[in-house]
């Protein structure tokens, strides 16, 4: 099958089910399917907001320089223990 431009692509993908993303201040966004997040240094959790259905996700984390605070102060990273 030729395609109309050679510089796309066709993929079977199995994206399902969503994923609530939840920031220190409160804020909460709901990741479908084909959404796309950026953080940078952001306090964070995810959670599966369905009890029935499963979710997936993939992360890719590259190195990035630390963020600096208005007082100067860099932050580090930060896993707080389950």
């Amino acid at each position: 099958m030729a395609l109309p431009n050679p510089n796309r692509y066709i993929t079977d993908n199995d994206d399902d089910g969503t994923i609530e993303l939840t920031l220190s201040n409160g804020e909460q966004r709901i990741i479908k399917p084909g959404d796309i997040t950026i953080q940078r240094s952001t306090l964070h959790k995810w959670r599966n907001p369905s009890t029935t259905e499963w979710s997936r996700m993939i992360v890719v984390m590259t190195e990035c320089q630390p963020v600096v605070t208005k007082n100067g102060g860099a932050l580090g990273v930060s896993f707080p223990p389950h």
